[in-house]
């Protein structure tokens, strides 16, 4: 079954997690939700005109220095 669609402000409370995380990754982790997920609502932003279409918002895999 597919998901519902995101509310606006579902898409642009994203689309400022990742301007503030600096990547969908740390945004996704920030979120406490899957990557996929938020790179997901990122292309949404996109397609919604949220975001430029030639904005680029990395995706970085997380690593812990510990």
């Amino acid at each position: 079954m597919a998901q519902a669609a995101c509310s606006d402000d579902e898409i642009l409370r994203t689309v400022e997690a990742v301007k503030r995380a600096g990547n969908v990754t740390a945004a996704a982790i920030s979120l406490g939700m899957p990557r996929a997920t938020v790179n997901s609502r990122m292309l949404t932003a996109k397609t919604r005109g949220f975001v430029q279409a030639s904005e680029r918002f990395t995706l970085r895999e997380h690593t812990d220095k510990t």
